[in-house]
């Protein structure tokens, strides 16, 4: 993508919405109000799912759009609201795994497919899973979304049509996670320590 610096970074409008609509629940006390909340967003959600399958509302191009990741923010800080009242169970993820499979390829369904993978998010946030030693050391993930892709792209500039294709892989998440190291231990870490000055 020549003309495109960094597609990962599309998701920091919907991030920047969803942070200031979730201050503005806070600071009027909505979001503390389970009942409120849960009322506000069930009657949202019969509306864009009609939306959706009368008008294609949730239909990617190539992601799903702002208005459908602004609402799986809230859906899923729902899920987290009404946490000590939902069964988190690996059988239960694995049918909303093969729903949202099943869901996503079709028109007028993005809204619902979004909400089974919503849980299926959390309850993968919410396992145990086993550390890998170095990457326990830092936290790497705000690199690897960040270098991943301009990583992807040089490679695929410098090594037009290198074969097989998963060398490139390899070697891209090989790069990007060196990258993620240096940024967390250079960059980010001191950059976060600054907050214990204010």
């Amino acid at each position: 993508f020549p003309n495109t610096v960094n597609g990962n970074l599309w998701t920091l409008q919907p991030e920047y919405y969803c942070y200031l609509l979730l201050a503005a629940a806070m600071a009027s006390g909505l979001f503390n109000r389970r009942r409120i909340y849960l009322a506000m967003v069930a009657l949202a959600s019969p509306g864009l799912v009609a939306m959706d399958v009368l008008w294609s509302f949730g239909k990617p191009l190539y992601a799903v759009s702002t208005s459908v990741l602004v609402f799986c923010f809230f859906f899923g800080s729902l899920i987290y609201l009404l946490a000590d009242r939902i069964a988190f169970d690996w059988r239960l993820a694995a049918l909303a795994t093969v729903g949202y499979v099943a869901l996503s390829q079709v028109n007028g369904t993005v809204i619902v497919s979004m909400m089974l993978l919503c849980y299926v998010t959390i309850y993968l946030g919410l396992c145990k899973l086993p550390r890998m030693g170095l990457l326990h050391k830092g936290d790497y993930s705000y690199g690897i979304y960040l270098y991943g892709f301009p990583i992807q792209q040089t490679l695929s500039h410098y090594f037009p049509g290198f074969q097989p294709w998963w060398l490139t892989a390899v070697a891209a998440v090989l790069l990007t996670i060196c990258f993620s190291v240096v940024s967390w231990h250079l960059i980010e870490k001191p950059a976060l320590a600054l907050r214990n000055r204010f």
